[in-house]
């Protein structure tokens, strides 16, 4: 792979992706619209599963998933991976045709990781599962109480507890 090596062709380069990009977002819009008809017509999924497969990796699948869903007589058959017929549904081509692909399912806006917020999350969790009747026996309370200890013990320990407590200006690492 020959890396760009100028500020000016790493620009075109970068230009270059959202052009392109723009150009395949308007590609699959067609196509799907396309697949959506066939589909309407003739009631054969084929070329709606064959799209979805062709996606690259990278793209929002699950946002073209939708739009055919929303838009097309198909059902998604989840152990199958892929659309099925449903005569029963009715396909809204006009209204696939206004409104983009893209628009559908958004993505998630980046969140780093944080194992602290992760923890609180899962111990809040637990604790509505214990609440419901339904979940509560799935909640193993011994498991969830040592999940608190150790969310106790990391918590308390990021106050900054690496050095020692006898003298903290020799600034010495506990070891445990």
């Amino acid at each position: 792979m020959k890396l760009f090596t100028t500020s000016a062709t790493i620009k075109a380069a970068i230009e270059d992706i959202r052009t392109t990009g723009k150009k395949l977002d308007q590609m699959i819009q067609v196509a799907a619209c396309s697949v959506i008809q066939h589909n309407d017509k003739h009631g054969d999924v084929t070329l709606i599963n064959t799209l979805v497969d062709a996606m690259p990796n990278g793209s929002r699948v699950n946002a073209l998933r939708d739009f055919i869903l929303t838009f097309g007589k198909v059902v998604y058959d989840d152990k199958a991976k892929e659309f099925k017929f449903d005569k029963n549904a009715t396909t809204d081509l006009p209204s696939a045709k206004a409104i983009m692909w893209t628009e559908f399912k958004p993505e998630q806006a980046y969140v780093a990781f944080d194992l602290s917020k992760l923890l609180a999350n899962v111990l809040k969790k637990a604790d509505a599962a214990l609440k419901d009747e339904k979940n509560a026996e799935n909640v193993d309370l011994e498991l969830l109480e040592r999940l608190r200890d150790v969310t106790t013990t990391v918590t308390a320990d990021a106050v900054d507890t690496r050095f020692s407590d006898d003298d903290p200006l020799a600034q010495t690492p506990v070891t445990a």
